[in-house]
């Protein structure tokens, strides 16, 4: 198997988070914090492009695929799941929803009614 192109180097994989710059809308990407945040940390992000500072709201499932949060382990380091149990898929409610990242982008409280959230979501764009 013959190749045209060089040979390529390469670096040590090390896992990003997506996210959107608010001021410019440049998709970028960052390191994952060491130690993992906690769920709903506000995370400080400077944009490469206009160089504005924004936060991001930081939830375990924008972990790329084989990097454990912490909420995932107890307290020796091992998974809190015994095995064999069933892993479903969680659903949030009106009362306690899973993800709360939009009310802190928009600025209000989880318990928000309907009419604050779209009233703040009018006031964002």
């Amino acid at each position: 198997m013959s190749s045209s192109y060089p040979i390529l180097s390469s670096r040590q994989y090390i896992p990003h988070i997506r996210s959107q710059c608010g001021t410019c809308s440049s998709s970028l990407e960052f390191p994952v914090p060491s130690p993992t945040p906690a769920q709903g940390t506000l995370l400080r992000v400077r944009c490469f492009k206009c160089q504005t500072v924004y936060s991001h709201a930081f939830y375990p499932a924008q972990l790329p695929p084989g990097i454990v949060s912490p909420s995932s382990q107890t307290s020796n380091g091992t998974n809190s799941a015994p095995s064999g149990s069933r892993k479903g898929r969680k659903i949030g409610t009106q009362e306690k929803p899973l993800e709360t990242g939009y009310y802190d982008i928009l600025g209000v409280p989880i318990d928000a009614t309907t009419e604050d959230v779209k009233k703040a979501y009018s006031k964002h764009q």
